[in-house]
């Protein structure tokens, strides 16, 4: 697991969440948790902190976004190992393309219009001075990975 900023709520939460449903629906034994504050940089460089009996027995790579998925694709490449299933969380145009070419697993998309419409919902509410209940809002994530691997 390779976390975005230790402190930032994004990290926070997209760590928990990911690892609440995987303890109800995956069998998973956690190598090692890192820490590359969001960069593809500093995602290779953490990896590299590793054994590499660790690297290698490793099955899947969750990042809490894809620039750092990319830096663990990096990573692998650099080592000339093939690389475990490797996931992200954003659905950026360079992590898009590494799908595409069959080269890494999947990502997530946090669904920006979505996430657009129901802000506007909430404005339109407020301005309204209709009463908000919901104070939090959440958009569907939508998954999107390659069949080929």
């Amino acid at each position: 697991l390779i976390e975005g900023e230790q402190s930032h709520y994004d990290t926070i939460r997209r760590t928990n969440a990911f690892l609440s449903e995987t303890g109800k629906n995956l069998p998973m034994n956690q190598l090692a948790g890192l820490s590359a504050d969001w960069a593809r940089q500093r995602a290779t460089e953490q990896l590299s902190t590793l054994s590499e009996q660790e690297l290698r027995e490793a099955e899947a790579i969750v990042c809490n976004n894809d620039d750092m998925a990319l830096g663990a694709y990096d990573f692998y490449q650099r080592k000339g190992w093939d690389s475990p299933l490797i996931l992200g969380i954003n659905k950026t145009q360079a992590m898009q393309q590494r799908i595409d070419d069959g080269e890494i697993y999947g990502t997530v998309d946090i669904n920006p219009s979505q996430q657009v419409h129901l802000i506007c919902q909430l404005i339109n509410q407020t301005a309204a001075g209709t009463s908000v209940q919901q104070k939090i809002w959440y958009a569907e994530p939508l998954a999107y990975k390659t069949t080929d691997k």
